[in-house]
């Protein structure tokens, strides 16, 4: 018996609206329910987690002045 190819799930990202595989989502973790994949791509994640620390520390940084 052959297999054909192997069909990879694919999500597409709310931010960048680009159809990624389901490998390029983080797993998000919920209290009492099973984990499931985030609706926004790690590129964009990692991006926004990098701009809302960038805020932060500049609030910070203003507050200390």
């Amino acid at each position: 018996m052959t297999e054909g190819p192997a069909v990879l799930a694919t999500i597409i990202c709310r931010k960048c609206q680009q159809e990624k595989p389901e490998a390029d989502f983080y797993m998000q973790a919920r209290d009492c329910y099973a984990p499931r994949r985030m609706t926004v791509c790690k590129v964009c994640h990692r991006a926004r987690t990098a701009q809302s620390t960038q805020a932060r520390r500049r609030r910070a940084r203003e507050s200390r002045q």
